[in-house]
């Protein structure tokens, strides 16, 4: 398996081609840490030169979007084969993931996260400014 990057605004686009197996699934993890160490919140998975994947790297993203989630990122996967789309399925997996059909698609999602997650962010600013104000007594007006 090889990965590819693709940087496209606030989204870093992942493209993992060939057969993600279980070994495999520890690399993508590894790229996907390393990503998200590197502050990289917004994630779109560009399935469209993936054979088939596993399990393991099932679980992988599945991890990967609990963690973007806590820290108001997000995982889109998208341009999945039919052979992908079907372990998904198998899996149970497919309700799990914001699934979009081509990387347009997806790379709008991942905009809409981006702004919802900013306005998240000013709003608990402006409230913590309130709280602050009121525990001063107003006197900051």
């Amino acid at each position: 398996m090889e990965i590819s990057l693709e940087q496209i605004g606030t989204a870093q686009v992942v493209q993992p081609s060939g057969r993600i197996d279980s070994t495999a699934a520890q690399e993508l993890q590894e790229k996907l840490t390393e990503l998200m160490e590197g502050g990289q919140r917004f994630l779109a998975v560009d399935f469209s030169r993936t054979e088939r994947i596993s399990g393991a790297a099932m679980r992988v993203l599945l991890s990967v979007t609990k963690k973007l989630q806590g820290g108001g990122g997000t995982l889109v996967l998208f341009e999945m084969n039919p052979e992908v789309a079907k372990a998904f399925e198998l899996a149970e997996f497919s309700g799990r993931f914001s699934v979009a059909g081509g990387q347009s698609e997806a790379l709008e999602q991942l905009r809409a996260a981006a702004e919802l997650a900013e306005a998240a962010s000013r709003a608990a600013a402006l409230l913590a400014v309130g709280e602050k104000r009121q525990q001063s007594g107003g006197k900051n007006r």
